[in-house]
């Protein structure tokens, strides 16, 4: 059986396909593809007259687990949904900036920006970003084509004043996309000079065969973490932002990722998503960790391609139990006491 995306009615494939933004949708299935190639996916929608198939490139594959299926994350070129809009009737294609027959590469990123116009006393986040634009989480409700005024601070705390337009929104997740205009040669300088800055991963010397790689930005729940793994047998290595688990994980190839969701650099799911979409490391297995509730952990761990998933406070049993399903000691565990019935450590986030 081929792929198939299902909906209730056009207009939600409308918002969730078409307008949502979403740079690449997952489709649960047992097939094994290769990443790279190009595959048929059948739209199916009710009282549906026509038969609507999209060619998606595959960019991510998610292993089976105990708590997910098999799934296989695809994108869909301008044209392919273009093709779809036609077929539905759903009106003209919207309107892309022009870069010049190529597009802008951006960073992800967690930089801090604020509106001078309008004005707001709130600090937002800078997802990512390039020389042209910014990808922004923010909840002001700015429409389409609406100008404004923003102060960014960079990694090295520079603070830029920039002017930029909406050009995309999507204000139920609180995500606005800006297109900087009027640009002088000196900011664009020094956007690109953060971006060096950001792309640029520091050497890691700690060694190790396929250990457990822990990624956590927070230091005392760090050592916890690492303590009751080693205890318990478990070579351990550690990163605090998520470029630079990023970088560990492709070098060393850890048997099991621990990865905190919240962290500088990149998040958790960027590092998962990443992941998932390299052939050498989309079968190593990741748990995701967050104070979000359980439907929404469960959610973002579905999105990302996470094997599991543990909600914070963590308690030390359930942290072995947890790393027992993938993992298994690189020596015999020395003799240790059992965790105390609800010991935990609170993980904040």
């Amino acid at each position: 059986m081929g792929l198939q995306l299902k909906y209730s009615d056009k207009y939600r494939l409308w918002t969730e396909l078409i307008q949502s933004g979403m740079d690449r949708v997952l489709i649960e299935s047992p097939l094994t593809f290769r990443l790279g190639t190009e595959v048929p996916v059948e739209l199916i929608l009710p009282d549906l007259s026509s038969h609507i198939v999209l060619v998606g490139t595959v960019i991510g594959l998610r292993p089976p687990s105990e708590r997910f299926g098999q799934g296989v994350y695809l994108r869909f070129t301008d044209a392919e949904l273009d093709k779809c809009r036609s077929y539905l009737g759903l009106g003209p294609p919207a309107e892309r900036p022009d870069y010049g027959g190529r597009r802008a590469s951006r960073m992800d990123c967690a930089l801090a920006f604020r509106f001078l116009v309008p004005p707001c006393s709130e600090t937002f986040i800078v997802k990512n970003i390039s020389e042209r634009g910014l990808l922004a989480k923010c909840n002001l409700g700015l429409i389409l084509g609406q100008r404004a005024d923003l102060q960014v601070t960079l990694d090295n705390d520079e603070e830029l004043c920039l002017k930029a337009e909406v050009t995309w929104a999507r204000h139920e997740l609180g995500l606005l996309g800006m297109k900087l205009v009027d640009l002088r040669p000196e900011v664009v300088a020094s956007i690109g000079q953060c971006i060096e800055r950001l792309t640029r991963v520091r050497e890691m010397t700690e060694a190790g065969s396929h250990p457990i790689l822990i990624a956590e930005d927070d230091v005392s729940v760090l050592g916890f973490l690492v303590k009751v793994l080693r205890r318990h047998g478990y070579h351990v290595q550690t990163a605090t932002r998520g470029d630079d688990a990023l970088a560990l994980i492709r070098k060393n190839r850890p048997s099991l990722v621990l990865l905190d969701v919240l962290m500088p650099g990149l998040d958790g799911k960027e590092v998962c998503k990443k992941l998932r979409a390299d052939a050498d490391t989309a079968q190593i297995p990741v748990v995701l960790m967050s104070a979000l509730d359980e439907s929404s952990l469960h959610a973002l761990a579905t999105q990302s391609g996470a094997s599991d998933y543990m909600s914070k406070p963590v308690t030390m049993a359930g942290l072995v139990a947890m790393v027992e399903k993938y993992a298994q000691p690189h020596s015999p565990s020395p003799p240790s006491r059992k965790a105390a019935p609800g010991e935990s450590l609170d993980l904040w986030r």
